[in-house]
């Protein structure tokens, strides 16, 4: 059971890891072919795009805008199919959905570059396609490591910031590798290289596969073998749920009008627009603003999302024995957006590519905090029955306001100037610090009142003591069955039994509990 665990947990990381390297390509490639640069060996490029006719080099001429709508199209196909992934993945066998999502995306990548040179909207038809088949295996991924991995998914912190670091780390290796391809092939040849190792990855999934026999699931033996390490998800479980009816109705109105979810949502889509702008955009910002080569930019690019990959785990081990209540989780919150808004500050101040590397590096690096031990965590503390709902909400609502966030730059940056770029990244710096305050004042990581549907159920009503030497007075309201016995026992004190069970006859509109 140990090595079929441990087989999964690669072959979903792995997977997760080539996914997040192929989209670093294109932020790399975009710039190099706006400014017409090509690699040492220039024969390659010529017979990959011999069907233009002729032997020039490619140069795209594409505006800043259509660059931040190639960017952000992505996110079009991605937050339905995040939805839809769920649902193949439980009527299908979650590695088969995570296997074609990995090989459709690896083959869409390796015709990007055809798509780019043909027409912007072809590329843009691409780059939803790849959101679409890249989002299913998201869900897809989940459903394995809970079927598989019990002991791991019992700890809520441990699986939700899991993904990041691997996302982080495949951020990081993108770039490097791009760096290292893009100077000697032409900006085209990444895209061929990460996509052959997407399909390599196909091929190995299926080779472990038929060793494992991963998607029949776990057999009896695996299963006697998960017992124990299945007590403390169960024992959680039953603490969030013993006492709520599987057809209890989710408040809707309540929790999306609760301060505490909404600051959530909103440090979600603030801190969503940050990374994009820290990682999709920082070759063009290296490019545009720093000024340094092409093939400087993918390694300048490379230093943010390696310092969070190796702070990340760091905060995973610490911080989780803590027993964080509202003001440690509002503290370490506070350190990641206000850290990440001031190193944004510094690089509008300061554009020199020097003080740009160390300080975006050093702000998105803060982040770490917000993720391991800020919001992040909150939406299973204050509504454990629905923090899966919470956090699927907040996420497609950030994803989504992250999107029009990167067609926006696009926009506003068309003539490519410092200026702009400055305020766009002060204004990111703002809306964090603004998303830092606002969690401060209504974030909470208590149980909300809404979020106790034992609590909101109808009650019986207590019976009412009635004296009996003067029909139209009524005592107190029982507290207990004691002090229904105790009036009993008197002479002049009885029960009002009649009023009491009256709600609850026949015609009444209510039932005994």
């Amino acid at each position: 059971m140990a090595k079929k665990s441990a087989a999964v947990a690669c072959l979903v990381f792995g997977g997760l890891f080539l996914q997040y390297m192929m989209r670093t390509t294109i932020t790399v490639a975009i710039p190099a072919a706006v400014e017409g640069y090509h690699g040492l060996y220039t024969d390659m490029e010529d017979i990959f795009f011999r069907w233009r006719g002729g032997t020039s080099k490619l140069v795209l001429n594409y505006t800043q805008l259509e660059v931040g709508a190639i960017f952000g199209t992505f996110y079009i196909g991605y937050i339905p199919s995040r939805l839809l992934g769920g649902h193949l993945a439980l009527r299908f066998s979650a590695l088969r959905v995570f296997q074609v999502s990995l090989l459709v995306t690896s083959l869409l990548h390796i015709w990007a570059p055809v798509a780019l040179a043909f027409h912007v909207s072809v590329i843009i038809i691409i780059r939803i396609l790849r959101g679409f088949t890249e989002g299913i295996a998201f869900p897809a991924a989940f459903t394995l490591l809970v079927e598989w991995l019990p002991s791991f998914t019992a700890d809520r912190a441990r699986i939700i910031t899991t993904v990041p670091i691997v996302m982080y780390l495949g951020f990081a290796a993108g770039f490097f590798i791009n760096s290292m391809f893009l100077p000697l092939f032409g900006w085209f040849s990444p895209f061929a290289l990460f996509g052959i190792f997407g399909i390599l990855g196909t091929v190995v999934i299926e080779t472990f596969n038929c060793v494992y026999h991963i998607t029949d699931g776990p057999t009896e033996d695996d299963l006697k073998d998960m017992v124990t390490r299945r007590k403390s998800s169960t024992t959680e479980s039953l603490k969030m749920n013993g006492r709520i009816s599987s057809n209890t109705p989710i408040p809707w109105r309540a929790m999306m009008t609760s301060p505490a979810v909404l600051s959530v949502m909103l440090c979600e889509a603030v801190l969503k627009c940050g990374q994009h702008l820290a990682l999709l955009y920082a070759p063009t910002i290296f490019s545009q603003v720093g000024k340094r080569a092409i093939i400087e930019i993918g390694l300048l690019s490379m230093a943010s999302p390696l310092l969070v990959a190796l702070i990340l785990p760091i905060t995973l081990v610490i911080i989780p024995g803590l027993n964080l209540t509202d003001p440690p989780r509002k503290i370490f919150n506070t350190i990641g957006f206000f850290g990440f808004g001031t190193g944004l500050m510094v690089v509008a101040m300061k554009p020199q590519y020097i003080w740009m590397t160390v300080f975006l590096a050093v702000g998105l690096g803060m982040t770490a905090f917000s993720i391991a031990a800020g919001f992040n965590l909150t939406p299973m503390e204050i509504a454990p029955q629905y923090g899966t709902i919470i956090r699927g909400v907040s996420a497609a609502f950030g994803t989504a306001v992250g999107a029009f966030g990167i067609i926006f730059v696009g926009w506003f940056t068309g003539d490519k100037t410092t200026s702009q770029w400055s305020i766009v990244i002060v204004t990111e710096a703002c809306l964090l610090c603004a998303a830092a305050v606002l969690f401060i004042m209504f974030g909470r990581s208590t149980v909300q009142p809404w979020a106790r549907p034992w609590e909101r159920a109808p009650e019986p009503p207590r019976p009412q003591l009635r004296d009996t030497a003067s029909a139209d007075r009524l005592v107190s309201p029982a507290e207990s069955l004691a002090d229904v016995m105790e009036a009993v026992s008197q002479e002049s004190i009885q029960p009002d039994m009649d009023s009491y069970y009256k709600p609850y006859k026949k015609g009444g509109g209510q039932t005994l509990q």
